[in-house]
């Protein structure tokens, strides 16, 4: 049979691209390398003793390995599933039938591994799988699955397991010539230290591509060749932030950001100062969970504080989980507003930065109009103290009147 160059090709199922740091392969023995007994027929990943891989069923997966001196599970050439591929790395790799007619003659087949730690509650991680479709497969599927479990999988029979795994992986499975790289994330819940390999959709209701033009043996099955899986915590930054800044236009601050990837990115706390230490949450925008592409991102202050405005953004995971953006200011000032409110939001103390020789108004009402404080102030040449006590949570709107100047802003009560 013609020699077949080794190509990789990768489909990224559950897009990221951010920077990424090394981390540990839980999966033991990720490439089938080390073993028992030499595999000579095909009895099964259990009766080779192949390191930390089992059956979780009676069905008996396949180890492919150069060691063999039989062409029936030998590599490159094999006559078991009349199949021509060489190891991704290494010398071997595993097999099994992932869809057959009837399974009662030919079962469906899981490959088992077990992990070296156990998986730790609500942390990600990436799960790698390289697979080749054997060249005499009539069909090809159109979904893979990874289950994960606390226990070690023993059924005792050769019935199809039809968990629901925590990744599926989609698409045309049908390359006889190269490796594909299959890769996805998922959210731990804690405690998993299996992992299974398989299709879990019942025979009956796996949905095979019509079609399919290979080798037709005859044998209507899809059998499929597994090297070099990984399963990996995920150190990857959640969200790439390539541009942050802002700009004053007309009586506004606009706030702008872009981001080159997002990995469970929930939302944006916009947050403001106005000297840099007491920052106050001023608005939110949501994120786009999970993305490899570029996105842009605005927020517009419409309340900014005469002077310097010092905004950060505080970017939230799915989880819970933040971190703060560096610090951009954005500075504002006009000849008609000559009054600065401070702290705003506010547990209801506000002040008011200002310098006048006359009297002066200050007035709150609610959203519906009510006046809920009023009081008057005559040469005022400090910092304006307004401690309004019957202020409820919300916003409202604060009005400053100076002779025929008229200011109105709105305030943020966070009690």
């Amino acid at each position: 049979m013609e020699n077949k160059a080794l190509l990789i090709f990768t489909i990224l199922l559950s897009p990221f691209f951010s920077i990424v740091a090394f981390s540990q392969n839980l999966i033991v023995n990720p490439s089938f390398e080390t073993y028992l007994v030499c595999p000579s027929f095909p009895v099964g990943i259990n009766s080779n003793g192949v390191t930390n891989w089992t059956q979780p069923s009676m069905a008996s997966s396949d180890l492919f390995h150069s060691c063999s001196a039989f062409p029936i599970l030998d590599v490159p050439d094999n006559t078991i599933s009349v199949g021509y591929q060489f190891p991704l790395t290494g010398l071997g790799y595993g097999g099994m039938i992932a869809w057959a007619p009837d399974p009662s003659t030919a079962p469906i087949e899981f490959l088992q591994n077990q992990l070296s730690s156990p998986l730790v509650s609500g942390e990600t991680y990436i799960v790698s799988i390289n697979i080749s479709l054997a060249d005499n497969c009539d069909h090809y599927l159109g979904k893979l699955g990874v289950y994960f479990s606390n226990t070690q999988v023993n059924t005792g029979t050769n019935a199809q397991l039809t968990f629901s795994p925590q990744i599926t992986y989609s698409g045309t499975f049908n390359d006889t010539v190269n490796w594909v790289t299959l890769t996805q994330s998922f959210i731990a819940a804690g405690g998993e230290q299996f992992m299974i390999l398989g299709n879990f959709i019942p025979v009956a209701l796996t949905n095979l591509p019509t079609g399919w033009a290979g080798v037709n043996s005859g044998v209507g099955r899809a059998y499929y060749y597994f090297d070099d899986i990984s399963v990996e915590l995920d150190v990857s930054l959640p969200v790439e932030l390539t541009g942050f800044g802002v700009d004053s236009e007309e009586k506004t601050n606009v706030l702008s950001w872009n981001t080159a990837s997002e990995i469970n990115n929930d939302k944006f706390i916009i947050e403001r100062s106005i000297d840099e230490n007491s920052f106050f949450v001023i608005g939110v925008v949501g994120g786009h969970g999970t993305s490899n592409e570029s996105l842009d991102y605005s927020f517009v202050d419409r309340n900014p504080e005469v002077g310097h405005n010092y905004y950060r953004l505080k970017q939230v995971d799915c989880n819970g989980e933040f971190k703060y953006s560096p610090v951009r200011d954005g500075y504002w000032e006009t000849e008609n507003w000559s009054i600065v409110i401070y702290p705003n939001p506010s547990d209801g103390i506000f002040k008011i930065k200002c310098k006048l020789s006359q009297k002066v108004e200050v007035r709150i009402t609610n959203l519906s109009g009510k006046i809920i404080f009023n009081k008057s102030y005559q040469d005022i040449n400090t910092d304006l103290v307004i401690a309004a006590s019957t202020l409820k949570e919300g916003a409202c709107f604060l009005t400053i009147l100076e002779g025929e100047e008229v200011l109105t802003t709105e305030i943020i009560v966070i009690l």
